[in-house]
């Protein structure tokens, strides 16, 4: 809780506009009391350290995206 409610008052004092904010999940540890302290936050998304994509036609949790890593692209 002390490093999400750290990174928020950093993003809202650096970022006056837009206040989507997104989070990438260090080392992917993360869990439901994450995802709901960052719901309350207004946080948008969250990236998780799962390999993948996602599928635009069905529903998908915005908190546990998948991503691929540059490493990837090699």
């Amino acid at each position: 809780t002390y490093e999400i409610n750290k990174s928020f008052k950093f993003l809202n004092k650096i970022e006056k506009k837009n206040k989507k904010f997104f989070i990438c999940y260090p080392y992917g540890s993360y869990n439901k009391r994450t995802i709901k302290i960052l719901k309350n936050k207004k946080f948008s998304y969250g990236f998780t350290s799962r390999y993948g994509n996602i599928n635009l036609k069905k529903n998908f949790n915005l908190f546990e995206i998948p991503r691929f890593d540059a490493n990837d692209f090699k």
